[in-house]
């Protein structure tokens, strides 16, 4: 059985939270087998879970061909990623908050650059 054990790595019991920081990036990755780094957001005062999700939140896409899609990938706080191979088009998609708009999933090269 796996077992997560959580620390206090936001300053507010510690006076140095840099050892901690590392022993929950290793913990995610022994756990989650995820490569994370929380420094990509500011995590003072959260709660680890609060940590956790902010960044793996800011791994998730979605790729959707309609602006319903796009909504509903912002609710969630994912980059939106729309494609144009419905009925909807870029002017469409952009507004309900599309972060790029690719014409159709032909071109993977270009598609896996903006997710990697």
């Amino acid at each position: 059985m796996n077992i997560l054990t959580l620390f206090d790595i936001d300053n507010t019991l510690i006076q140095s939270s840099a050892g901690h920081r590392q022993a929950y990036t290793e913990a995610v990755k022994e756990v989650y087998d995820l490569e994370v780094d929380i420094n990509v957001i500011n995590h003072h005062g959260m709660t680890d879970q609060e940590i956790l999700l902010k960044v793996l939140i800011r791994k998730i896409f979605l790729l959707g061909d309609t602006p319903k899609d796009m909504k509903a990938g912002k609710a969630v706080g994912a980059t939106t990623i729309g494609v144009t191979t419905g009925i909807f088009s870029d002017e469409q998609l952009e507004p309900a908050g599309a972060d790029i708009v690719f014409s159709n999933l032909a071109d993977t090269d270009s598609i896996l650059k903006f997710i990697l």
